[in-house]
């Protein structure tokens, strides 16, 4: 019996060293950039651009229909499978009220973000990817203002996709899970 559940755990094994060696690397690419140097994940979220940095960022997953939540706050959408659970997957513009996220075919996607034991899916128009932020394209001024964005927001920077707040995503994270 001890056979079988050995064998049938290789595979999970085989997967874990896989993610520790992407990790590692991810790592060592950090370390090998300036310190000056922020890896901002970015996204579209009701045609404002938002930085999260990309560290916090677990995975990209298309955009399902969430199953919903009865009496769940208007922001939380509902919960998708992901890995092994259920993700609780929020409209991250109604909780900042910049209105609500218009999910289309092709490019709307929920980006996971993950901060200590905190977990969710941020529902976007369009996930852009990672962008490099040198100090010279950080600016502690703040341009976009909308609803509670600049609540959360620890820079903004001009960068080629355009003028992105970057926000805490710990912060964030606790935030909705006060409110949900």
């Amino acid at each position: 019996m001890e056979s079988n559940r050995a064998a049938s755990s290789a595979p999970e094994i085989a997967e874990l060293v896989q993610e520790a060696r992407v990790a590692r690397e991810q790592a060592r690419r950090i370390e090998s950039l300036p310190e000056e140097r922020k890896l901002l994940f970015v996204l579209r979220i009701s045609g404002i651009l938002i930085g999260l940095p990309a560290f916090f960022v677990q995975a990209v997953i298309a955009a399902d229909t969430p199953c919903p939540l009865p009496l769940a706050p208007a922001h939380l959408l509902g919960l998708v499978p992901h890995s092994e659970g259920a993700l609780a997957v929020v409209d991250l513009a109604r909780f900042l009220e910049l209105g609500t996220t218009t999910v289309e075919a092709g490019t709307s996607r929920i980006v996971v973000i993950r901060s200590d034991e905190l977990e969710a899916g941020v529902l976007c128009e369009q996930a852009l990817g990672v962008h490099s932020a040198g100090v010279d394209e950080i600016d502690r001024d703040y341009v976009v203002h909308a609803g509670q964005l600049t609540t959360y927001t620890t820079f903004e920077c001009q960068l080629a996709c355009g003028r992105v707040a970057s926000l805490d995503p710990t912060r964030l994270l606790q935030a909705m899970q006060l409110r949900a």
